[in-house]
């Protein structure tokens, strides 16, 4: 595969992981709750447990994709089109959004009234939050077979996979200093929607990517 093309790759799947994390979610729910109602520590071992969800369903996702390559590159292709079809409606629907109910008041769930939740129970609850979560493998999907073509080495898959957990980490541990100031959740209500009306647009872009290549 040339570099160029390569890094292209690569760069829509970083783009596809940090917007696909800033997308609200159970992801995004959960940190919020435990960073919020109990800590900023609490939030941050979240994020890492849902980061070690993510890795968990891309190295599935990726088993896969070798898999369909292997026998039958007919059906890849075939499900790489799917994925493009999935992008396209999810974006879609994200163009849809409308502005969220005003958030309550953040001074009930200051970090102080609870005691924290404990490092290795925050992060089991961050990555059976993400593992659980039937729509991360079909995210995944719809991302990389966008991406891995038959001929994509096997250090790119890892590159690929690792960029994707990367991305996402770096958006929710962003989030969460964020978070550590609990004014900032009543002003970040009011943009939501356009956030995610921005994501519909990338989810959109990245469909049509495979719908207008040659390849």
């Amino acid at each position: 595969m040339p570099i160029p093309h390569l890094w292209a790759d690569w760069a829509a799947v970083f783009a596809f992981g940090w917007v696909a994390a800033m997308t609200p979610g159970p992801d995004t729910a959960m940190i919020l709750r435990n960073c919020l109602v109990f800590s900023r520590r609490d939030g941050l071992l979240t994020a890492m447990g849902i980061a070690t969800g993510i890795c968990v369903h891309t190295a599935l996702v990726l088993v896969g994709i070798g898999v369909l390559i292997a026998q039958s590159l007919l059906l890849f292709t075939v499900v790489k089109w799917a994925g493009a079809a999935y992008l396209i409606v999810l974006g879609a629907r994200a163009l849809r959004a409308r502005p969220h109910a005003p958030a309550p008041s953040a001074e009930p769930t200051h970090p102080r009234c609870a005691p924290g939740l404990g490092g290795s129970v925050a992060f089991r609850m961050g990555f059976f939050t993400n593992l659980l979560n039937p729509k991360a493998p079909l995210w995944l999907l719809a991302a990389f077979t966008q991406v891995v073509h038959p001929g994509t080495p096997p250090a790119a898959l890892g590159l690929f996979g690792l960029t994707i957990a990367v991305a996402a980490l770096a958006w929710y541990l962003l989030l969460t200093g964020l978070l550590a100031r609990p004014a900032v959740q009543t002003r970040l209500a009011g943009v939501a929607h356009w956030i995610e009306r921005a994501a519909g647009l990338v989810f959109i872009a990245l469909g049509l990517r495979i719908a207008l290549s040659r390849q």
